[in-house]
């Protein structure tokens, strides 16, 4: 694996790990995808979706890489409104706990951005991005 793969995948499993059992205030029971092209059901909420959203070019230092990560954690019902600040919260510190575990440069939180829909059964979504910097071995080939 790729050093960007290895962060990435840190990055999955320990969204997979939200759990209150983990210290996290809700359970996302597996529910993390790498992306989703159709809506969710009522069902499968709350969820969780992580996606690569880098777009990687030649650096001053060739070594030097940048991933940006978009996690959009989406709920619904009366309460989504209220639980989904948790929700966020509990994503940044799962983002914060994996990128603790992968040799990185530096890692921050971009911006937050959380909509609402009542005509789509009370959906709450809210999108959170991250920039994780970090250096490769091997340099820009072209």
């Amino acid at each position: 694996m790729t050093k960007e793969q290895t962060i990435y995948q840190n990055l999955f499993d320990e969204l997979l790990n939200i759990d209150p059992g983990n210290g996290y205030s809700f359970d996302i029971d597996g529910q993390v995808f790498d992306s989703r092209d159709v809506p969710f059901e009522a069902a499968e909420l709350p969820a969780i979706i992580l996606r690569d959203i880098s777009n990687n070019g030649p650096e001053e230092d060739s070594r030097k890489r940048v991933l940006i990560v978009s996690v959009i954690v989406e709920d619904h019902g009366d309460m989504a409104a209220d639980s989904i600040r948790t929700k966020k919260e509990d994503c940044l510190e799962a983002v914060r706990r994996a990128v603790g575990i992968s040799e990185i440069d530096f890692a921050g939180f971009q911006e937050s951005e959380t909509r609402s829909d009542q005509a789509l059964s009370k959906a709450i979504f809210a999108n959170l991005l991250f920039e994780i910097h970090y250096w490769v071995d091997d340099e820009w080939k072209i």
